[in-house]
């Protein structure tokens, strides 16, 4: 009964979507189908169910309806009891296997990924949604690739996620693609970056074969893009990925794009991909904080068996604030430095690791160190600090400043006025008295100043 259809959808996606599909009856003008499971209905009702109508309305002109229902203990054809009745109840038009077996004409025949000229990016095993650490900096867009990977094509379509270089948007990408595989093994997931997608075309047009590559493309379940910003200024690509984009978004099929801009923001993005890439849900991945820093320190970490203190993690975040990438250097590092003093990493090893990749400079810390790490810790300006201003923010800023520089630097008080704005020595005394005083009862205090320390590497 199911012959025919193989010859218009791929191997995978009659194994996938068809395989298991059974005829239970026909009630007035409609057609019920079961299928194994709610994903597969999901999926038919989404890509095929036109499809299955029209089919249908060819056998049957007075046929307006295909309801699909879950039978999770289906067998894979019909009885012969069941065949017989269906074709009893449409007399001289056929029987109903013809319309399983594609009578309408109007499924696209698509290419095995198997036998893909297109070159595609494989799915890293350690990328995938249950390892991606979850913080305010990236929610959304872990909800929107979570959504996405269990309703392909029916909540955010497209996807467009944006961010910095190594903030996730890939592991995100390759994620969606893992749970879409574990959920329909047989699902043809098209993950590649956009200079694949443009070296495929190229490749298409010289070697006259835009057939294979649009089949490839526009046949597939689900499109994952990566770096999609250098469509940027290649024209005919541009068109050409358009073209596709459409045509999967009309077939209701899946789009999930990556950049390191919002749509609107890509240099050179013909505007009719800008609008269309705003068309469905746009999410921004940005910087960690400290805590989710930690976190994924520890996490890489754990990834390469071994296992980072806390305080140790702490102190390597309070450093790097730029990207995972460069997080997962530190921790390489740091596991050098462990294996060559034959010892457990520790904060003074993550120090000596910060100062060897530059994060710390070397040698005895100078005014200017303290100031530069107060500023950034409390969003003030180092004119400011030095200036006669009074604001309580100010002043705070001002007297750890003065603190710190004389706990860590060689200074004297009077070298410390001066470089605070021309301060006299009694100035500085007095906040430092102030300080020590706060830091025996205040929590937050102490938590403020240990942070700092760690900055600055003592």
């Amino acid at each position: 009964m199911m012959q025919n259809i193989k010859q218009v959808v791929s191997s995978e996606s009659y194994q996938t979507w068809f395989k298991d599909l059974t005829v239970t009856g026909v009630e007035n003008r409609k057609v019920v189908i079961a299928t194994p499971n709610r994903y597969v209905k999901q999926w038919l009702e989404s890509h095929y169910k036109k499809e299955l109508l029209s089919a249908a309305s060819k056998l049957m002109p007075e046929i307006n309806e295909i309801e699909l229902t879950v039978q999770p203990t289906l067998r894979s054809e019909p009885s012969a009891s069941l065949a017989q009745a269906l074709d009893n109840a449409l007399p001289r038009r056929g029987s109903f296997n013809n319309f399983l077996n594609g009578a309408s004409g109007s499924a696209p025949k698509i290419d095995s990924p198997h036998n893909s000229p297109v070159r595609r990016s494989a799915l890293s095993p350690n990328l995938r949604l249950e390892t991606f650490l979850v913080g305010r900096c990236n929610r959304v867009a872990h909800a929107a690739a979570q959504s996405v990977a269990e309703t392909p094509a029916g909540v955010y379509n497209p996807l467009f996620i944006h961010g910095a270089n190594g903030l996730g948007k890939t592991h995100l990408l390759q994620g969606i693609g893992h749970l879409l595989h574990e959920r329909v093994p047989a699902v043809n997931v098209m993950f590649i970056s956009c200079e694949e997608f443009t070296n495929a075309y190229v490749s298409a047009v010289q070697n006259k074969r835009l057939d294979t590559f649009r089949s490839q493309f526009r046949g597939c379940d689900a499109l994952l893009v990566d770096d999609i910003q250098f469509l940027g200024g290649r024209e005919k690509t541009q068109e050409e990925f358009l073209h596709t984009f459409d045509s999967l978004r009309q077939s209701a099929r899946q789009v999930v794009l990556c950049a390191d801009a919002p749509p609107r923001d890509v240099k050179r993005l013909d505007p009719k991909l800008v609008t269309r890439f705003q068309s469905g849900l746009v999410a921004q991945v940005e910087k960690p904080d400290a805590a989710l820093r930690a976190e994924l320190l520890r996490e890489k970490a754990r990834m390469r068996g071994l296992s980072l203190p806390l305080d140790v993690a702490e102190t390597l975040a309070a450093h790097i604030d730029s990207n995972v990438r460069e997080l997962e250097g530190a921790i390489c590092k740091l596991m050098a430095l462990a294996a060559a003093e034959a010892k457990a990493p520790d904060r003074e090893l993550a120090i000596l690791a910060l100062r060897e990749l530059g994060y710390i400079r070397s040698g005895p810390l100078t005014l200017a160190d303290v100031l530069a790490a107060v500023t950034h810790n409390y969003g003030v300006n180092a004119d400011e600090i030095r200036s006669s201003k009074r604001h309580a923010s100010l002043v705070h800023a001002r007297h750890v400043g003065m603190y710190l520089s004389k706990a860590l630097t060689s200074q004297g008080v009077a070298e410390i006025g001066r470089f605070y704005g021309n301060r006299d020595h009694a100035t500085v005394l007095h906040a430092t008295h102030k300080l020590a005083d706060l830091f025996k009862r205040d929590e937050n205090l102490r938590m403020e100043i240990q942070k700092l320390r760690q900055v600055l590497g003592r």
